[in-house]
């Protein structure tokens, strides 16, 4: 890192997800900026510390929780001192690493949220210039695989939001995915293709609210997925085709791999616009309501495609070629 801001390492670990940047502006004085994974958002600290203005009582109780050895019943006891030989000549950076942490889990400090590591960047960035720091590179936070998969969460009730889905050890995004639908998957790839399938709780139809009527799109039209209300008829675009319960995951998909991808710029407009103007939230409650009431669902009116959707799918058909859906004659859904 250039301009006097060096890079240290993840605040939780230098093995851990993330990055960090400093600036020393005097012999106790830093500038810190720091980035890390947290759930399905990037966190990011940043701000100034001075060791001078730390309370002496403070900084006791931090190092002795954190195991540093001593004689904390001696009165003259230094806690700084015995850090600064424990550590040695870099006893500076671990030191602020550990009165962050402590003051992050007490609440003193305050993390900020970003739905994905690249705007988590961008925050960074802006804060690291702002003080004197050259801008950070696209790969400050970790490398194209460290930065996880780029999905669309379409939560009960709530309207869709981007986020990152995360690999284990190992490369999977299983976890990630389970985490956010609350179990095991199900994978629901009928309206927008096999490329951008959706994902829900497997039991979800069971034990979770309804979420998201689904409304046939020209993709399910033109490969005749059967009404399912008159398996007779095929449905038309705009028809109420199902309800998905529970939260629901937007991923890409690569055929020719068998692995999960990052959403283009173009089906995440898609999918955004889909759900925010067509399968509005709540939707899936007002049209399981209707059933039960003994009235079939209403269809959408597709002049409401409007620049949201109309934005999405050309956006879509400029950065994804379009493929022929499979035949769906059969297809029946319980």
């Amino acid at each position: 890192m250039t301009d006097n801001f060096k890079e240290i390492g993840s605040l939780f670990g230098r093995e851990g997800s993330g990055a960090g940047f400093v600036k020393q502006t005097d012999k106790e004085s830093f500038t810190y900026a720091f980035a890390w994974p947290e759930g399905d958002t990037w966190a990011t600290l940043t701000g100034y510390l001075n060791f001078d203005e730390q309370p002496e009582e403070y900084v006791r109780r931090v190092l002795q929780d954190g195991g540093f050895r001593s004689d904390w019943g001696n009165p003259d006891y230094d806690p700084i001192g015995d850090f600064k030989e424990t550590a040695g000549d870099e006893y500076r950076i671990p030191l602020l690493k550990v009165l962050l942490r402590e003051q992050l889990e007490s609440r003193y400090e305050v993390a900020n949220h970003f739905s994905t590591m690249n705007r988590a960047r961008v925050e960074l960035s802006a804060f690291i210039q702002n003080e004197g720091g050259a801008p950070l590179p696209e790969d400050a936070l970790g490398t194209p695989e460290e930065q996880g998969i780029r999905a669309m969460l379409i939560a009960t009730g709530e309207p869709p939001r981007e986020v990152t889905l995360l690999p284990d050890k190992n490369g999977s995004t299983l976890k990630s995915l389970q985490a956010l639908v609350g179990g095991n998957i199900e994978t629901f790839d009928i309206a927008f293709g096999e490329e951008v399938p959706l994902y829900v709780n497997k039991e979800c139809l069971f034990t979770c609210p309804p979420n998201r009527a689904i409304f046939a799109t020209e993709e399910m039209a033109k490969a005749g997925y059967l009404s399912q209300f008159d398996y007779s008829k095929v449905v038309k675009m705009g028809d109420f085709y199902t309800v998905l319960n529970g939260d629901i995951v937007a991923v890409g998909f690569d055929p020719e791999t068998g692995e999960s991808r990052s959403l283009t710029n173009g089906e995440t407009a898609r999918v955004e616009g889909y759900f925010t103007v067509i399968s509005k939230p709540g939707s899936g409650a007002k049209a399981v309501d209707d059933i039960r009431h003994g009235i079939t669902p209403g269809g959408y009116d597709i002049s409401v495609e409007i620049h949201d959707c109309t934005s999405g799918r050309n956006a879509l058909a400029a950065d994804a070629p379009a493929m022929d859906a499979p035949g769906k004659d059969d297809q029946n859904i319980e």
